[in-house]
């Protein structure tokens, strides 16, 4: 009896084979992909001399800072350190100055990243104003419970209207160390 349905799956297979089935090609041709998003990362070296600048300032802060920078946008996307943190406890040191720090209200929960930006506001291309209640809210914010890392998504706004894929992402420990930031924020949405 098996030998018989094989026998029968095999005849099948071969009526079905025999036919074909395919599809036209489309009437009109396809769009153009308009996407500037699949541009490679670009090279430190093709920045602007008031970014590269602002680079080099924050290198002297911190010498093993990894920068990636988003093609479009050609502004910094992820900003972390090889050998630490960004900044020091409470977020004062290493890539943010006293002035800096000072400059934000004590009481602000953001503090911390809101200095970075203030600090490297000709990195990023904005500075602390960019989180301002005017211009982003926060998406997402959250303490993980085993190292009680804090991180932080900002979302940019026009007119309340969110910019597509404009976040900005702060991680931040228990001490107030800045671990790393990354942005997609817009320089001047409007």
């Amino acid at each position: 009896m098996k030998p018989r349905r094989q026998l029968v799956a095999l005849i099948a297979f071969a009526l079905l084979a025999g036919r074909t089935f395919a599809f036209l090609p489309p009437a009109k041709p396809p769009l153009p992909n308009l996407d500037a998003r699949n541009q490679q990362a670009i090279e430190e070296s093709t920045l602007s001399a008031d970014r590269s600048a602002a680079l080099s300032g924050l290198r002297l802060l911190v010498p093993n800072v990894k920068v990636d920078f988003e093609p479009v946008t050609r502004a910094p996307k992820q900003i972390s350190s090889l050998d630490g943190f960004l900044t020091g406890p409470a977020g004062l040191g290493r890539g943010v100055s006293a002035a800096a720090l000072t400059a934000i209200p004590a009481d602000d929960p953001h503090r911390i990243a809101k200095a970075f930006l203030r600090e490297h506001s000709g990195l990023f291309g904005y500075g602390a104003e960019a989180l301002d209640e005017s211009q982003a809210r926060v998406n997402r914010e959250f303490t993980t419970q085993h190292n009680g890392m804090t991180t932080v998504v900002w979302e940019q706004s026009v007119d309340g209207v969110p910019v597509f894929e404009a976040l900005l992402i702060a991680h931040t420990t228990r001490q107030g160390e800045l671990v790393s930031i990354g942005s997609q924020f817009v320089v001047n949405p409007r």
